[in-house]
Protein backbone atom coordinates (compact mmCIF):
# COMPACT_ATOMS: atom_id res chain seq x y z
CA UNK A 1 0.00 0.00 0.00
CA UNK A 2 1.54 3.63 -1.28
CA UNK A 3 1.89 6.72 1.31
CA UNK A 4 -0.71 8.15 -0.63
CA UNK A 5 -3.18 5.15 -0.61
CA UNK A 6 -2.53 5.15 3.24
CA UNK A 7 -2.77 8.82 3.80
CA UNK A 8 -6.46 8.68 2.07
CA UNK A 9 -7.64 5.64 3.71
CA UNK A 10 -6.76 8.14 6.98
CA UNK A 11 -8.70 11.00 5.87
CA UNK A 12 -11.90 8.82 5.29
CA UNK A 13 -11.40 7.34 9.11
CA UNK A 14 -10.96 10.47 10.89
CA UNK A 15 -13.62 12.11 8.70
CA UNK A 16 -15.73 9.80 10.20
CA UNK A 17 -14.43 10.32 13.62
CA UNK A 18 -15.70 13.68 13.37
CA UNK A 19 -18.77 12.90 11.92
CA UNK A 20 -21.99 11.84 13.63
CA UNK A 21 -21.33 8.48 11.93
CA UNK A 22 -18.37 8.65 14.90
CA UNK A 23 -19.30 5.10 16.45
CA UNK A 24 -18.36 3.01 13.71
CA UNK A 25 -14.70 4.25 14.40
CA UNK A 26 -14.11 6.38 17.24
CA UNK A 27 -14.48 5.96 21.02
CA UNK A 28 -16.40 9.29 21.24
CA UNK A 29 -16.94 11.95 18.66
CA UNK A 30 -13.10 13.45 17.30
CA UNK A 31 -11.23 11.35 19.33
CA UNK A 32 -10.02 7.99 18.99
CA UNK A 33 -6.93 5.64 20.36
CA UNK A 34 -3.81 5.98 18.80
CA UNK A 35 -4.11 2.24 17.84
CA UNK A 36 -7.17 2.45 16.54
CA UNK A 37 -5.96 3.80 13.23
CA UNK A 38 -3.19 1.01 13.13
CA UNK A 39 -6.48 -1.28 13.52
CA UNK A 40 -8.06 0.27 10.60
CA UNK A 41 -5.36 -1.42 8.15
CA UNK A 42 -5.57 -4.86 9.98
CA UNK A 43 -9.28 -4.94 9.75
CA UNK A 44 -9.02 -3.51 6.11
CA UNK A 45 -6.66 -6.58 4.71
CA UNK A 46 -7.10 -9.70 5.70
CA UNK A 47 -3.87 -10.67 4.61
CA UNK A 48 -2.34 -7.61 6.53
CA UNK A 49 0.91 -9.21 8.89
CA UNK A 50 3.54 -8.37 11.34
CA UNK A 51 5.68 -7.47 7.71
CA UNK A 52 3.48 -5.69 6.62
CA UNK A 53 3.18 -3.55 9.84
CA UNK A 54 6.66 -2.75 9.80
CA UNK A 55 5.81 -0.88 6.81
CA UNK A 56 2.93 1.14 7.24
CA UNK A 57 3.12 2.01 10.93
CA UNK A 58 5.92 4.52 10.85
CA UNK A 59 3.66 6.02 7.83
CA UNK A 60 0.97 6.18 9.87
CA UNK A 61 2.49 8.17 12.22
CA UNK A 62 4.59 10.54 10.11
CA UNK A 63 1.04 11.48 8.77
CA UNK A 64 -0.53 11.90 12.15
CA UNK A 65 2.45 14.22 12.66
CA UNK A 66 1.98 16.12 9.44
CA UNK A 67 -1.97 16.56 10.60
CA UNK A 68 -0.86 17.79 14.28
CA UNK A 69 1.62 20.07 12.31
CA UNK A 70 -0.93 21.57 10.15
CA UNK A 71 -3.92 21.85 13.07
CA UNK A 72 -6.04 18.95 11.84
CA UNK A 73 -5.08 17.19 15.07
CA UNK A 74 -3.66 17.01 18.11
CA UNK A 75 -2.09 14.08 20.57
CA UNK A 76 -4.71 13.83 23.51
CA UNK A 77 -7.84 12.45 24.61
CA UNK A 78 -9.40 16.28 24.80
CA UNK A 79 -12.53 14.64 26.83
CA UNK A 80 -10.17 13.46 29.10
CA UNK A 81 -6.79 15.64 29.85
CA UNK A 82 -5.40 13.42 32.70
CA UNK A 83 -2.03 11.22 32.59
CA UNK A 84 -3.23 8.49 30.42
CA UNK A 85 -4.84 10.55 27.71
CA UNK A 86 -1.79 11.26 25.41
CA UNK A 87 -2.61 7.40 23.94
CA UNK A 88 -5.30 9.23 22.23
CA UNK A 89 -5.51 11.46 19.15
CA UNK A 90 -7.73 14.18 18.68
CA UNK A 91 -9.89 16.01 15.65
CA UNK A 92 -9.06 19.80 16.20
CA UNK A 93 -11.99 22.62 15.73
CA UNK A 94 -10.04 23.35 12.38
CA UNK A 95 -9.09 19.75 11.72
CA UNK A 96 -13.37 18.76 11.87
CA UNK A 97 -13.79 21.89 9.51
CA UNK A 98 -11.31 20.51 6.84
CA UNK A 99 -12.66 16.80 7.15
CA UNK A 100 -16.10 17.68 6.99
CA UNK A 101 -15.98 20.91 3.82
CA UNK A 102 -17.20 20.13 0.93
CA UNK A 103 -14.27 22.71 -0.50
CA UNK A 104 -11.42 20.15 -1.54
CA UNK A 105 -8.50 20.67 0.47
CA UNK A 106 -4.38 19.52 -0.01
CA UNK A 107 -4.71 17.21 2.80
CA UNK A 108 -5.73 14.32 1.22
CA UNK A 109 -3.80 14.55 -2.05
CA UNK A 110 -5.72 11.51 -4.12
CA UNK A 111 -9.03 12.83 -2.87
CA UNK A 112 -8.09 16.71 -4.22
CA UNK A 113 -6.85 15.68 -7.30
CA UNK A 114 -10.07 13.15 -7.67
CA UNK A 115 -12.63 15.61 -7.08
CA UNK A 116 -10.06 18.78 -8.86
CA UNK A 117 -10.39 16.47 -12.22
CA UNK A 118 -14.29 16.18 -11.36
CA UNK A 119 -13.88 19.65 -11.26
CA UNK A 120 -12.06 20.46 -14.08
CA UNK A 121 -12.63 17.43 -16.83
CA UNK A 122 -10.55 19.14 -19.39
CA UNK A 123 -7.76 19.39 -17.39
CA UNK A 124 -4.12 18.73 -19.11
CA UNK A 125 -1.48 15.83 -18.10
CA UNK A 126 0.84 18.23 -17.26
CA UNK A 127 -0.70 20.51 -14.67
CA UNK A 128 -1.99 17.49 -13.02
CA UNK A 129 1.58 16.41 -12.61
CA UNK A 130 2.88 20.16 -11.10
CA UNK A 131 -0.69 20.38 -9.44
CA UNK A 132 0.41 16.72 -7.57
CA UNK A 133 3.91 17.83 -6.80
CA UNK A 134 2.38 20.97 -5.48
CA UNK A 135 0.54 19.21 -3.14
CA UNK A 136 2.78 16.60 -1.63
CA UNK A 137 5.39 19.28 -1.23
CA UNK A 138 2.81 21.22 1.01
CA UNK A 139 2.08 18.12 2.98
CA UNK A 140 5.57 17.72 3.99
CA UNK A 141 5.80 21.11 4.48
CA UNK A 142 8.24 22.14 1.52
CA UNK A 143 6.71 25.81 0.93
CA UNK A 144 9.10 26.83 -1.52
CA UNK A 145 9.04 23.66 -3.64
CA UNK A 146 4.94 23.84 -3.20
CA UNK A 147 5.09 27.38 -4.31
CA UNK A 148 7.41 26.91 -7.30
CA UNK A 149 5.00 23.74 -8.76
CA UNK A 150 2.25 25.52 -8.07
CA UNK A 151 3.56 28.67 -10.31
CA UNK A 152 4.91 26.05 -12.89
CA UNK A 153 1.22 24.03 -13.22
CA UNK A 154 -0.28 27.70 -13.09
CA UNK A 155 1.95 28.85 -16.34
CA UNK A 156 0.96 26.39 -18.07
CA UNK A 157 -2.65 26.84 -17.92
CA UNK A 158 -1.97 30.17 -19.14
CA UNK A 159 -0.04 28.85 -21.94
CA UNK A 160 -2.72 26.59 -22.84
CA UNK A 161 -5.33 29.77 -22.89
CA UNK A 162 -3.16 31.70 -24.88
CA UNK A 163 -2.59 29.36 -27.73
CA UNK A 164 -5.96 28.50 -27.71
CA UNK A 165 -7.07 31.94 -27.89
CA UNK A 166 -4.38 32.08 -31.05
CA UNK A 167 -6.92 28.96 -32.62
CA UNK A 168 -10.01 31.39 -32.00
CA UNK A 169 -8.56 34.78 -34.18
CA UNK A 170 -10.80 35.13 -37.18
CA UNK A 171 -8.45 35.02 -39.98
CA UNK A 172 -4.78 33.36 -40.93
CA UNK A 173 -3.10 36.76 -40.71
CA UNK A 174 -4.04 38.07 -37.79
CA UNK A 175 -3.26 34.64 -36.09
CA UNK A 176 -0.02 34.75 -37.65
CA UNK A 177 0.24 38.72 -36.68
CA UNK A 178 0.21 37.13 -33.13
CA UNK A 179 1.98 34.30 -32.55
CA UNK A 180 4.89 35.74 -34.07
CA UNK A 181 4.45 38.66 -31.21
CA UNK A 182 4.44 36.10 -28.34
CA UNK A 183 7.12 33.23 -29.98
CA UNK A 184 9.95 32.98 -27.56
CA UNK A 185 8.41 35.87 -25.22
CA UNK A 186 8.34 34.88 -21.16
CA UNK A 187 5.09 34.19 -19.64
CA UNK A 188 4.71 37.91 -18.19
CA UNK A 189 5.10 39.07 -21.98
CA UNK A 190 2.84 36.91 -23.27
CA UNK A 191 0.16 36.85 -21.31
CA UNK A 192 0.77 41.43 -21.75
CA UNK A 193 -0.11 40.57 -24.91
CA UNK A 194 -2.71 38.57 -25.14
CA UNK A 195 -4.59 40.63 -22.80
CA UNK A 196 -4.19 43.46 -25.52
CA UNK A 197 -5.31 41.10 -28.27
CA UNK A 198 -8.49 39.41 -25.94
CA UNK A 199 -9.68 43.03 -25.28
CA UNK A 200 -10.63 43.06 -29.10
CA UNK A 201 -13.15 40.17 -28.67
CA UNK A 202 -14.29 40.68 -24.96
CA UNK A 203 -17.74 41.08 -26.62
CA UNK A 204 -17.74 37.90 -28.35
CA UNK A 205 -17.12 35.89 -25.01
CA UNK A 206 -20.30 34.83 -23.07
CA UNK A 207 -20.96 37.02 -19.78
CA UNK A 208 -20.44 34.10 -17.62
CA UNK A 209 -16.59 32.86 -18.70
CA UNK A 210 -15.85 36.95 -18.98
CA UNK A 211 -17.21 37.98 -15.79
CA UNK A 212 -14.36 38.89 -12.86
CA UNK A 213 -12.19 38.06 -15.20
CA UNK A 214 -9.88 40.24 -14.06
CA UNK A 215 -9.98 38.61 -10.57
CA UNK A 216 -9.38 35.51 -12.42
CA UNK A 217 -6.38 36.61 -14.17
CA UNK A 218 -5.07 39.76 -13.44
CA UNK A 219 -5.37 38.86 -9.60
CA UNK A 220 -4.43 34.99 -9.28
CA UNK A 221 -2.78 34.29 -11.79
CA UNK A 222 -0.56 37.08 -11.17
CA UNK A 223 -0.64 36.19 -7.19
CA UNK A 224 0.73 32.64 -7.91
CA UNK A 225 3.21 33.88 -10.52
CA UNK A 226 4.36 36.49 -7.99
CA UNK A 227 4.99 33.60 -4.90
CA UNK A 228 6.33 31.64 -7.57
CA UNK A 229 9.38 34.47 -8.19
CA UNK A 230 9.89 34.62 -4.81
CA UNK A 231 10.17 31.28 -4.27
CA UNK A 232 12.23 30.29 -7.05
CA UNK A 233 15.04 33.43 -6.30
CA UNK A 234 17.01 33.28 -3.51
CA UNK A 235 15.37 36.46 -1.52
CA UNK A 236 16.00 34.22 1.76
CA UNK A 237 11.82 34.76 1.45
CA UNK A 238 9.79 31.84 2.77
CA UNK A 239 6.64 31.42 2.01
CA UNK A 240 3.76 31.39 4.60
CA UNK A 241 1.94 28.07 5.36
CA UNK A 242 -1.24 29.85 5.45
CA UNK A 243 -0.76 31.86 2.03
CA UNK A 244 0.71 28.40 0.44
CA UNK A 245 -3.13 26.66 1.34
CA UNK A 246 -4.92 29.73 0.18
CA UNK A 247 -3.15 29.64 -2.96
CA UNK A 248 -4.17 25.70 -3.70
CA UNK A 249 -7.48 26.65 -2.85
CA UNK A 250 -7.86 29.41 -5.09
CA UNK A 251 -6.15 26.96 -8.04
CA UNK A 252 -9.28 25.13 -8.16
CA UNK A 253 -11.94 28.34 -9.08
CA UNK A 254 -9.37 29.71 -11.11
CA UNK A 255 -8.42 27.01 -12.84
CA UNK A 256 -11.49 25.72 -13.94
CA UNK A 257 -12.83 29.37 -15.46
CA UNK A 258 -9.37 29.30 -17.75
CA UNK A 259 -10.14 26.13 -18.87
CA UNK A 260 -13.71 26.71 -19.65
CA UNK A 261 -12.63 29.71 -21.62
CA UNK A 262 -10.20 27.65 -23.54
CA UNK A 263 -12.83 25.33 -24.47
CA UNK A 264 -15.05 28.23 -25.68
CA UNK A 265 -11.87 29.39 -27.60
CA UNK A 266 -10.80 25.78 -28.97
CA UNK A 267 -14.57 25.54 -30.34
CA UNK A 268 -15.51 28.96 -31.24
CA UNK A 269 -13.43 31.39 -33.80
CA UNK A 270 -13.73 35.29 -33.36
CA UNK A 271 -15.58 37.27 -36.29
Amino acid sequence: MTRDEIRTHMFTFFKKCSSDDFQSVCNYKGQTLIQSVRDLFRNMMPEYNHLEEAKTNPIILEIINEWVSNGLLAFGNKNDLDAQSFGYISVTSYGEECFQNEIILPYDPDGYLAEYKAQVASVDDITLKYLGEAITAYNRDLLLSSAITLGVASENVVLLLIESFAQALPNTTRRSSFQNRIRDKWITSQYTIFKAELSHFLNQIPTDLKQDLDTYLDGIFNFIRVNRNQAGHPTGNMPVRKVALHNIQMFVDYSKRVFDIREFFLNNSFT
